[in-house]
This record gives C-alpha cells, structure tokens and sequence, in this order.
C-alpha cells in the first residue's frame, strides 16, 4: 500500500473537509480512506441521499475479478480471513464484500470488464420479493433490491 497521503477541499459554503487516503499497489484492491474531519460534513444525510427506487443501502456487494480464489489472498491480507458464510466473502459493518471469478480473455474489454461490480444487494423498505434492475443499464451488473431497513 502507498500512503497514506493527505487530501482536502472546501465545500462551496466554505467548510473544510479533510481525508488520508492509502492506495495498493494491486489495482483490485480497494483504496482505502480516512476522514480527518466529521464524516457527515463529507457524507450527506437526509432527504437529498433519498433514491427514486427506494434503496436505503447495500447489503452485498461482489467485486467480479479474473481469479477469485488468487484475489482472495489478497484480500486475507488486507482484511483477514473470510468472516461471511461464503470462503470468499467478508462482513464488514452490515455489509458483505463477495469475489467472484470472472470470464476474461486475450480481449483487453474482456480484461477490463472483469475488473468490476459483478452483483449489487440495494436494501429496499416495503418490498416482498427481490427484484432485478435491466443489467443492460448497469454496465452488466447485477443489481437486486431485496427487502430491508437502513
């Protein structure tokens, strides 16, 4: 990992915010980041994080990469072992961090398409059965709502 390195702006009503960030050297990883001033002045609440289909948070979230189990080292080292049902996935605060093989090939698309999402669990109140968004509209990701609270 390299870092961390500081980071900061200043929102249009003059607040400050300030974060260090760390970046691994694997790309599939995820960065990692570290508010130095109150969380809600960077993240906001209320009614603007309201979502028109209702989502109220993730639930899962699978990262599609070209080799699931060779990541999973990688992600043992940054995040221990596997603490979800799965050998292959994480909970981490109310979340679950999944990996999943992708296909790739010789096609540097392919190659690049591996390196994403592959399926979304969005929590959504008042709902009785799962339901899937178009994955044409969501760059070939799965994305469920399935019945939940915040």
């Amino acid at each position: 990992v390299d870092g961390p390195f500081p980071g900061e702006r200043v929102r249009p009503d003059g607040t400050k915010l300030a974060w260090r960030m760390a970046m691994p050297r694997e790309r599939e990883l995820p960065f990692l980041i570290e508010d130095m001033t109150p969380r809600e002045f960077r993240v906001p609440a209320g009614e603007v994080v309201e979502h028109p289909n209702g989502a109220l948070g993730m639930r899962r979230v699978v990262v599609a990469t070209p080799d699931a189990e060779q990541s999973a080292q990688r992600y043992r080292a940054l995040l221990g072992d596997p603490t979800a049902a799965d050998s292959l996935a994480w909970q981490l605060e109310g979340v679950v961090l999944g990996l999943s093989s992708a296909n790739a090939s010789d096609d540097p698309v392919a190659r690049a398409r591996a390196k994403r999402i592959a399926k979304l669990d969005l929590t959504v109140r008042g709902i009785s059965d799962a339901q899937v968004l178009d994955k044409s509209r969501a760059h070939g990701a799965v994305i469920q709502l399935v019945s939940g609270e915040r």
